[in-house]
């Protein structure tokens, strides 16, 4: 085997390995297809959705490069070994340097194809109407049998108009409660990167009827608000 024998067998080599680390983006791809998170509202639990997400494209798209690499590793060992049988020093060490600087380059492919895959977590993302709460809220003190309005700024930071009202659920000590998620007269429709206040009404009774039994609420109320998402 000559020098230009042995650089055709790299090429070879390298051919293969460069269209298994480019083709790491397909796979990427499928797996968000195959486990879509279709939350609208980011939350403490789209956030744990998309890391868990962006992990798992990254343990996707890093097996198949170390695939690709073990794969070029190899044949390029067992090409340097029968080579180096017949071969003078200077070949030996000419094919050595051209191994190296497609290793090289496959190492800049692959951190390319690790920045596509996040890419493509990101895109994932915004690729929606999302819904993120700004912090700014208003919250009456608990009184009874009257309504009180709760009120929550949002911003769609998705990609899509978003449309939708607030839900508000209010339980006491003893796990009592009662909600309201009734929509507004007028929905609000939100552009991507406008913000609005959305408004809830809801009365606590001060005997709930639970189990058959008129019990009186007791102790501090807590609050849970959550967002419904209405398809435009």
């Amino acid at each position: 085997m000559n020098l230009d024998e042995a650089k055709r067998l790299i090429d070879s080599a390298y051919s293969i390995a460069r269209d298994a680390i480019n083709g790491s983006i397909k796979y990427a791809e499928e797996y968000i297809v195959a486990n879509p998170i279709t939350s609208n509202v980011y939350n403490v639990a789209f956030s744990s959705a998309m890391d868990e997400l962006a992990a798992n494209i990254d343990s996707i798209t890093s097996h198949y490069i170390n695939e690709a690499f073990i794969g070029f590793t190899t044949r390029s060992q067992n090409i340097s070994i029968d080579f180096r049988d017949s071969a003078s020093t200077e070949d030996a060490e000419a094919l050595s340097k051209y191994i190296s600087e497609f290793g090289d380059s496959l190492q800049t492919l692959s951190d390319g194809a690790v920045s596509d895959a996040r890419s493509l977590v990101e895109l994932h993302l915004t690729d929606r109407p999302l819904i993120r709460a700004t912090g700014e809220r208003s919250y009456p003190i608990v009184k009874f049998d009257v309504p009180l309005t709760f009120s929550q700024e949002v911003q769609n930071v998705g990609k899509y108009p978003w449309s939708g009202w607030l839900c508000i659920t209010l339980t006491d000590m003893y796990k009592k409660s009662v909600t309201s998620n009734v929509s507004p007269p007028n929905i609000p429709i939100l552009n991507p990167g406008e913000t609005a206040i959305l408004t809830q009404s809801i009365v606590i009774p001060q005997y709930v009827n639970l189990g058959g039994k008129s019990l009186k609420w007791a102790g501090d109320t807590k609050v849970r608000s959550s967002i419904y998402t209405r398809k435009l």
